[in-house]
């Protein structure tokens, strides 16, 4: 009564447990990136897209247009046909005057 169950088998009669991975890494101690890649990027950007200028504003995306319409927030800048975007720099004095007042 104390046998232990048979394992299940895979189509080649090996038992599971005991069954190889297909693919295994050659060198698994081998790095796969370089030392500068892993480290934390030191280079802030110096353009906002729409996302993260929502996130740093926490205004809707009707209102960013709105007020960079009439002047009261930093102009969006066209990178190219599809990208537009807004300097950080700009956004971030908005911001440090809008605290300010």
């Amino acid at each position: 009564m104390n046998q232990r169950p048979q394992a299940l088998t895979n189509s080649f009669d090996v038992p599971v447990e005991f069954a190889r991975p297909k693919w295994r890494p050659k060198n698994p101690k081998r790095r796969l990136m370089s030392p500068e890649a892993t480290e934390p990027a030191q280079h802030i950007p110096r353009y906002v897209r729409l996302p993260e200028l929502r996130r740093m504003v926490l205004l809707s995306p009707a209102t960013i247009w709105r007020k960079a319409r009439n002047g009261s927030f930093p102009p969006a800048i066209k990178l190219s046909e599809r990208v537009t975007a807004w300097n950080r720099r700009d956004v971030e004095a908005w911001l440090d005057e809008r605290e300010a007042a």
